[in-house]
């Protein structure tokens, strides 16, 4: 499937009173919302649980709440490849990973925990308007206990750093399996102008029958042909030229990363 998400929806209600369902603009008016909280109003939302749900299917909102410990469970990571402890737990830029279990429709999922006062819309905008099989899906935002948790579709092959790191280099027909999908992924991102600007191992995620792309935290969508950044975005190691000079590039900043990926995985 490879579309973008409507954006349609009722977005006057609060959107700190429960958890629903709701649609993509939905979400994103409730990143906004909880991105525009002054600091002072996070203690009274300690206790309170809010978010937008998109995922119908296989996520259970029980009476305007989805409560971790309740309605859905949290576990560290634990990856096969190696041992890593029973507390292992995959950490990003601004927020750490757990493995989530839904209670009742038993669905697992990664969920990711972002600090209230880290936390930017920019972090789900993307992921939440685009659909594509290589990018993982992303299935809601919770507001609990003054913490993001971001629900999303599962890699739990773990990403391909773990894999370089666990076992060493990767083959040739690994590296080529990868590689596709990879490409799949940023040609569709790239036909919408998008500029994922932070490829690399720890960012493509390994599942049973395909590689996906998270963290699309840096992610910006083009105006113009060429992209005038306010400041460096990306892993220095894995940044093209005109990336680190900040004298403007375009979505071939993404296909330089992937070439340094390449050579890492190597």
């Amino acid at each position: 499937k490879e579309e973008e998400e409507e954006e349609g929806g009722d977005g006057n209600e609060s959107l700190f009173l429960s958890v629903r369902y709701g649609t993509v603009k939905d979400l994103l008016s409730f990143a906004n919302q909880v991105s525009n909280t002054s600091r002072s109003h996070h203690q009274h939302l300690k206790k309170r649980d809010a978010g937008i749900i998109l995922n119908k299917k296989d996520i259970c909102i029980k009476n305007g709440h989805y409560q971790v410990d309740s309605e859905v469970f949290l576990f560290p990571w634990k990856f096969a490849r190696r041992d890593i402890g029973v507390d292992y737990i995959p950490r990003g830029a601004f927020g750490k990973c757990h493995l989530a279990q839904d209670r009742e429709t038993r669905k697992r999922m990664a969920c990711k925990l972002i600090p209230m006062e880290s936390f930017r819309p920019a972090d789900i905008q993307i992921q939440a308007r685009f659909r594509h099989e290589n990018i993982a899906e992303l299935y809601g935002a919770l507001l609990w206990n003054e913490t993001i948790h971001l629900f999303m579709e599962a890699g739990e092959g773990g990403s391909v750093l773990e894999k370089l790191e666990s076992s060493g280099p990767m083959k040739e027909f690994e590296i080529i399996w990868l590689t596709k999908h990879v490409l799949k992924a940023l040609d569709f991102l790239h036909s919408k102008k998008v500029i994922h600007h932070d490829i690399k191992p720890s960012n493509i995620v390994l599942m049973s029958t395909k590689a996906v792309l998270v963290d699309f935290g840096l992610s910006v969508q083009m105006t113009e042909e060429i992209y005038i950044p306010r400041d460096i975005r990306g892993t220095e190691f894995y940044m093209s030229p005109e990336v680190i000079t900040c004298r403007g590039h375009s979505t071939k900043s993404d296909i330089y990363s992937l070439g340094s990926t390449i050579i890492h995985m190597q």
